[in-house]
């Protein structure tokens, strides 16, 4: 079985990673805030937000920490996944999910793209180079 998420939403903060002795691992850990978006019964505009944390390993997540800033859109894709913690006051172990990483985008408002909608996509390959992806704008969408 497989499974795939996808999340479009903007950093919280500016990602933060961790170095492991050994110096040849890292993990970088940030958050995701995505928007939903609707009208309630009485047709005013509310909106959800929903928070999600992330982990990107390596090189991938060290690339996430330098082009990356609080406020900047991102697009991730990954595999739910969840650590374990004891509670401080000795009851059940608290559970907490998170998206482990395996590719990314940037999103449309950053700073490090082009002005023509050309966002930049980091492969999972490292012996690929990273690929341009051609977004639409809202006019050329057929529907």
């Amino acid at each position: 079985m497989f499974h795939e998420t996808t999340l479009v939403g903007w950093l919280g903060a500016k990602p933060e990673t961790f170095e492991f002795d050994d110096s040849e691992r890292s993990v970088t850990n940030f958050r995701v805030a995505v928007n939903e978006r609707y009208k309630d019964s009485n047709g005013e505009r509310q909106t959800i937000t929903t928070w999600y944390q992330c982990k990107a390993w390596n090189g991938r997540g060290k690339t996430i920490a330098q082009y990356f800033e609080k406020g900047d859109m991102i697009i991730v894709v990954g595999r739910m996944r969840f650590d374990s913690k004891e509670d401080e006051h000795g009851g059940p172990n608290r559970i907490y999910p998170y998206l482990l990483v395996d590719d990314f985008k940037f999103g449309v408002n950053n700073k490090n793209n082009d002005s023509n909608g050309v966002s930049v996509t980091e492969t999972s390959s490292a012996s690929q180079q990273p690929q341009a992806v051609q977004t639409a704008e809202a006019d050329d969408i057929p529907f």
